[in-house]
């Protein structure tokens, strides 16, 4: 048996000073029990039901990508997207309880006004350590299953008018989003009609660094704003922007302490990025006699370059092709044809023979993709951007490492080949 730290028997009688060693595990999977395809339709091989590790997830914590959060000219909302309206609601607008109530309100996060009376004004509780830790920048909700348990418990279901619980039974089927705790996150996401919760806001944080992290993933290049108050900063002198990594850094740390706030504006691609194409056609028939047919066909096919990219490599670049056509079509009776063929022996046929043919000729005609430079285009190869591997001389952790150095200038023989590697010798810094 392989075991790691130590088990209850080895450490039952040590002294109180004594360090006993320990070790985390964590389960492939959290559920401990069979699952139950009764409470995870989704996903039916999947066991949560009286399993403690599940709940400890603590799914009702939600980071802001930030930290340091200061309480002034904090506002946060929650925000529930409406398909029917397509407008971004506050509140619910319908149930009994819940109707025309804010969100941030009906989950528990506002129940005290600016006084600290009993009595919710529509603005977040800022209380740190209980509804908002600020230090690592996250919001937590008073209730483990905020938009579950929770908030089917704000419908009035269990009303003595059978109509109306019923009726207050469907909103809370509609609403409410238990998969979000009983289902992996890749699985719960999968249901559009219930993921329509949002947090909305706007705070202001401190960082500890000259870097700050920018939200997301595809930045837009060149999309990127920083400004110090109303002051707009210049990129490469007052901040830099890897866009790679979605972060900002601060060049000019008189910016970082000075009084006026850090503003960052910025877009982001979209994931799935829209090609715009327009294919333009035409096709022309021509009957010479009731025998032949020509027909002519001509094809234009224009490829927009996707918005937010400002490069292309080379073989993706937007076409710009035009494809001409031509085609004969040729049927004729022959009467000759058959008489040659009755001429075989045991052949005596009655029919009218034909005779067809058909024919088609196409030409490509390639146009140039207009990026970058107007009508002439341009598409790179590699620039190797963002490649730059840097290395030191002095190892890693100031621990001394042997590295290849260079071969000696002049070389003596040929620098072609072989040879002169063999004149390179191992250097530490």
């Amino acid at each position: 048996t392989y075991t790691v730290g130590e088990t209850i028997n080895e450490y039952s009688s040590v002294a109180q000073d004594q360090v006993i060693f320990l070790k985390l595990l964590k389960a492939t999977n959290p559920g401990v029990n069979t699952a139950d395809p009764a409470v995870n339709p989704a996903n039916p091989n999947l066991a949560t039901r009286n399993t403690p590790v599940w709940d400890l997830m603590m799914k009702n914590i939600y980071p802001l990508n930030a930290s340091q959060l200061n309480r002034d000219n904090f506002n946060l909302q929650i925000i529930y997207k409406d398909d029917a309206t397509g407008v971004d609601l506050i509140s619910l607008k319908e149930g009994a309880r819940v109707q025309n109530t804010p969100l941030i309100q009906v989950l528990g996060l506002d129940r005290v006004n600016a006084n600290n009376d009993r009595n919710a004004d529509g603005n977040f509780d800022y209380f740190p350590g209980i509804t908002i830790d600020p230090e690592l920048g996250k919001i937590i909700f008073p209730s483990v299953q905020p938009f579950g348990s929770y908030l089917r418990a704000q419908f009035d279901t269990t009303n003595t008018n059978a109509t109306i619980a019923a009726s207050e039974r469907a909103l809370a089927q509609k609403y409410v989003y238990q998969a979000l705790y009983n289902q992996t996150q890749s699985d719960a996401q999968q249901l559009q009609t219930k993921d329509k919760f949002y947090l909305r806001g706007r705070f202001q944080g401190a960082s500890g660094s000259d870097e700050i992290s920018l939200p997301g993933i595809g930045v837009a290049q060149g999309s990127v704003k920083v400004y110090s108050g109303s002051t707009l900063l210049t990129e490469g002198v007052d901040y830099q922007v890897f866009y790679d990594q979605a972060k900002v850094k601060i060049l000019n740390t008189a910016y970082l302490s000075a009084a006026n706030e850090l503003r960052i504006a910025f877009e982001k691609n979209a994931l799935v990025q829209v090609q715009p194409r327009k294919l333009l056609g035409a096709r022309f028939d021509y009957a010479a006699n009731k025998d032949a047919l020509f027909g002519f066909t001509a094809m234009h096919i224009l490829e927009n370059q996707a918005p937010g990219i400002n490069r292309v490599n080379i073989g993706d670049e937007p076409a710009n092709n035009t494809m001409l056509g031509a085609d004969l079509s040729f049927r004729k009776d022959s009467r000759v044809l058959t008489k040659l063929v009755d001429m075989l022996p045991i052949v005596s046929t009655k029919e009218i023979s034909t005779v067809a043919f058909t024919g088609e000729v196409a030409k490509l005609i390639a146009g140039q993709a207009q990026l970058g430079r107007g009508e002439n285009g341009v598409s790179y190869i590699d620039d190797f951007e963002n490649a730059r591997t840097p290395y030191t001389l002095s190892g890693l952790a100031s621990i001394p490492a042997w590295r290849l150095a260079a071969t000696p200038a002049p070389i003596l023989g040929t620098a072609t080949g072989l040879n002169s590697n063999f004149r390179r010798g191992k250097l530490a810094w």
